[in-house]
C-alpha cells in the first residue's frame, strides 16, 4: 500500500475533523492509522488483508484507547479478528475488508466530525448505528467518499477517496481547480501537494448533480453483514475498556423500500426444462460446452465446483468435487496467513468445506448423463 502522508497546515487546523499528525511514517499501517485519526493522508491503495498478514502486532495494554477515533477502533477490531485470533477465514476476511473500506470507515470518518477530529470511540452511541443502518437501507446518503469512489470507477475503494487530488476533484465536480479552491478548504501534504476532502465538496454542493441520488439500499441480509462489522467495533471498544452505554445488538438491518434498492431482488422461481429439451440443447454444443452443460445443470454442481473439478473426481455414475475455483480466493496457509489462490480444497456443499483441509461433495449422474459424457472423459473412469 502506498500513500501520500501530510501534516496539517496552520490554516487547516481550524477545519472540522483535522488534527496535527507526526512526520511521514515508514509503514502503510502507520499511514492508515494517521488517516483514521484525522490526519491529512491520501491513500492510493489499501489492502487490510495484507496489513493483517504483515504488520499487526497486537494492542499495547498501556494505550488509552478512549482517545482513539471510532474508525481506528473499527480497524483494530478487524486486525484483531483476522490476524491475532484468526477467527475468520479468507472469504469473510476479504468481505470485511470491502465492507470496512466502502461503508464503515468512510461513515465513521465523516459522521459527527468536530474541530478536534473524527468521531471518538468514547462518544459512540446506538443512534450512530441507527444512522448507519438507515444509510445501508438507502434512506440516508452514502458517505461522500463512497459516492466519489463510485464516480471514479469500480476499482476505487471509498477509503482512498477521503482525500482527493486536484485532478480527481475536477473530475467529480466538473469545475476547474482555480474555482474549487475559492469555495472549499485546501490542505497541503508533506510534499506540498494540494488536497481536498470529499465531504467538503459535498458540503459545498459541488458533487455532480444526481451522483448522490442513485438508489443504494442493500438487501437485508447484505446490510446485516455490514452492520455486524460496525457492531464488532463497538464490542472491541468495550472489551478494551471503553465505557459505552446502549446495546448495539438492538440495532438491526432492515430491508430497503422498493424505490431505494440498489438492485432488484433476485427471482426465486425455477423453470424446469424437460430432459428431451436438454438433449436438443446439448446436441448443438461443442464437446467442452456439453460437459459444462451436463455438470452444471443435471449434476447440480455450483460454478465454483465446476472450475475446481479434476478428472480424478469423476467415476462412472458419480462426481466427487473436492475443490472450488473460478476466481482468486484468500486461504490460510500453514503459517496462518492469508494467501491468494485460484483453487482451494473443500466445497460449499461439504461438511468440512469451511476448514483448511476441505471436504468433498457428491453428485449422482444418471445413466443418460453418463452416456452423454464425452468419450475421452468417460474412459478415465
Amino acid at each position: 500500500m502506498t500513500a501520500q502522508r501530510a501534516i496539517s497546515t496552520p490554516e487547516a487546523v481550524a477545519q472540522p475533523g483535522l488534527v496535527l499528525v507526526p512526520p511521514p511514517a515508514a509503514s502503510p499501517l502507520a499511514d492508515l492509522l494517521a488517516l483514521l485519526s484525522g490526519g491529512v493522508v491520501r491513500l492510493e491503495h489499501v489492502d487490510l488483508v495484507e496489513l493483517a498478514n504483515e504488520e499487526y502486532e497486537g494492542l499495547d495494554p498501556d494505550v488509552d484507547v478512549e482517545t482513539w477515533s471510532a474508525a481506528r477502533i473499527a480497524l483494530d477490531d478487524y486486525l484483531y479478528a483476522v490476524a491475532e485470533q484468526r477467527r475468520v477465514g479468507g472469504p469473510r476476511a476479504r468481505g470485511m475488508h470491502y465492507d470496512l473500506c466502502r461503508y464503515v470507515l468512510p461513515f465513521l470518518l465523516e459522521w459527527r466530525v468536530t474541530d478536534h477530529g473524527p468521531l471518538r470511540v468514547d462518544r459512540l452511541k446506538t443512534s450512530d448505528l441507527d444512522r448507519f443502518a438507515q444509510t445501508l437501507a438507502g434512506e440516508k446518503p452514502l458517505p461522500a467518499a463512497t459516492v466519489v469512489a463510485d464516480m471514479l470507477g469500480r476499482d476505487r475503494l471509498a477509503l482512498t477517496c477521503h482525500w482527493l487530488s486536484g485532478a480527481e476533484a475536477e473530475l467529480v465536480t466538473g469545475m476547474p481547480w482555480r474555482e474549487l479552491v475559492a469555495v472549499v478548504p485546501v490542505h497541503r501534504d508533506a510534499l506540498g501537494r494540494e488536497l481536498v476532502r470529499a465531504m467538503d465538496l459535498r458540503t459545498a454542493g459541488l458533487l455532480v448533480p444526481g451522483a448522490q441520488c442513485t438508489p443504494h439500499g442493500l438487501s437485508k441480509a447484505t446490510a446485516e453483514n455490514v452492520l455486524a462489522v460496525a457492531r464488532g467495533a463497538w464490542a472491541r471498544a468495550v472489551n478494551v475498556g471503553v465505557e459505552l452505554r446502549g446495546n448495539p445488538k438492538s440495532v438491526l438491518a432492515k430491508a430497503p423500500l422498493a424505490d431505494k434498492r440498489q438492485r432488484e431482488p433476485r427471482a426465486t422461481a425455477r423453470v424446469w426444462v424437460p430432459l428431451e429439451r436438454c438433449y436438443q440443447i446439448a446436441a448443438a454444443l461443442n464437446p467442452l460446452h456439453q460437459v459444462t452443460f451436463w455438470a452444471l445443470r443435471l449434476a447440480g454442481l455450483r460454478d465454483s465446483e465446476w472450475f475446481g473439478l479434476y478428472l480424478t473426481d469423476w467415476t462412472p455414475g458419480w462426481l466427487h468435487p473436492g475443490h472450488v475455483g473460478g476466481r482468486v480466493r484468500d486461504v490460510r496457509d500453514e503459517r496462518g496467513q492469508l494467501v491468494r489462490t485460484e483453487v482451494r480444497a473443500g466445497t460449499k456443499g461439504s461438511v468440512e468445506g469451511a476448514s483448511p483441509s476441505g471436504g468433498r461433495s457428491t453428485a449422482p449422474l444418471q445413466v443418460c448423463c453418463t452416456d452423454a459424457w464425452p468419450s475421452p472423459l468417460r474412459s478415465t473412469g
